[in-house]
């Protein structure tokens, strides 16, 4: 994914966790570092002491595609109470949530 606004928000959001106190790797900075749940990579990952977030962000035409990935993550973060899911679809220069597991 190359689009301009699928940077510009994975940035973005980033930067706002880290604002919140949360340490954070992100697909664009530091993919070697992501770690990987169920065999998969989440564009986003994010950890204040024990509470992680795994946060997917996917260009609408691709969102649906990674459904088997996107379950693998899912259930990854439904198995651990101190794991969370956000997933994300950005299109043009819009975003909205359309998953969350808390």
């Amino acid at each position: 994914m190359s689009s301009e606004y699928y940077r510009h928000f994975i940035k973005n959001y980033s930067d706002r966790l880290r604002l919140e106190g949360f340490t954070v790797l992100n697909i664009l900075e530091n993919p070697e570092k992501i770690p990987v749940f169920n065999g998969v990579k989440p564009e986003i990952f994010a950890r204040d002491n024990n509470l992680e977030r795994i946060i997917v962000v996917k260009e609408k035409r691709d969102y649906i595609k990674s459904r088997d990935a996107l379950e693998k993550l899912k259930k990854y973060a439904r198995s651990d109470k101190y794991t969370s899911f956000w997933g994300f679809i950005v299109k043009d220069d819009s975003w909205s949530l359309v998953d969350n597991i808390i």
